[in-house]
């Protein structure tokens, strides 16, 4: 398993990774919003922060 760190260097050579992490976590939670389905996160910026461990 990747480091923190190691995933962090990986997004700042290849930012539209990080960029569809984020997008894919903001579809992720408009379907659950949809189906009715808890969560915790209001953004995929914050389920992405929560992913990476930060």
């Amino acid at each position: 398993m990747q480091s923190v760190k190691q995933r962090e260097v990986e997004f700042q050579r290849f930012p539209k990774h990080k960029t569809n992490y984020i997008k894919t976590f903001k579809r992720m939670l408009t379907e659950r919003k949809k189906r009715e389905l808890p969560t915790e996160w209001k953004t995929g910026q914050e389920v992405f922060e929560w992913w990476l461990g930060q």
